[in-house]
């Protein structure tokens, strides 16, 4: 069953739909996560991030658009980036966001599924930047995975 959803027809019908809606302002999409780890047997859904040369008010109807029309069994989350707005330092991603973290996950085995890879033109984060960046993460993961205390 893994190998089939990995080999699922609703990706590319996914990829087919974005070039589609975003024609020549789709500069890159990217997979990542346990959907594209080929050594983890554990799906829980499809995390994936596209990059547009700019914004324009439509990109999430347009990403909900071709979310719909993929028929995918399990989530998909697509996040959407903009070449414009990206830094060219590692090290300045957002580290309430843990950024550094995320910007490391995607070079390390994230997955070009269409165009140029842009985060490989991005210079890594610097040591310390990323360290508080999984600090943060492990800090969101206890808190996320703790029972509440009523």
């Amino acid at each position: 069953m893994i190998r089939e959803l990995r080999n699922n027809k609703s990706i590319n019908d996914f990829k087919k739909k974005k070039k589609t809606y975003f024609k020549n302002r789709l500069l890159c999409i990217i997979g990542y996560g346990s959907f594209f780890d080929k050594q983890n047997d554990k799906i829980n859904d499809v995390d994936m991030v596209v990059i547009l040369d700019d914004y324009s008010k439509t990109d999430l109807d347009k990403i909900a658009e071709a979310k719909r029309s993929s028929h995918l069994k399990i989530p998909l989350h697509a996040q959407i980036l903009y070449e414009t707005s990206m830094p060219k330092s590692g090290s300045y991603y957002s580290i309430n966001t843990c950024g550094a973290f995320f910007l490391y996950k995607i070079l390390k085995s994230g997955k070009l599924l269409y165009g140029r890879n842009i985060f490989s033109e991005i210079t890594p984060p610097n040591q310390l930047i990323l360290l508080l960046s999984v600090l943060q993460k492990l800090q969101q993961q206890r808190v996320i995975s703790s029972p509440s205390s009523s």
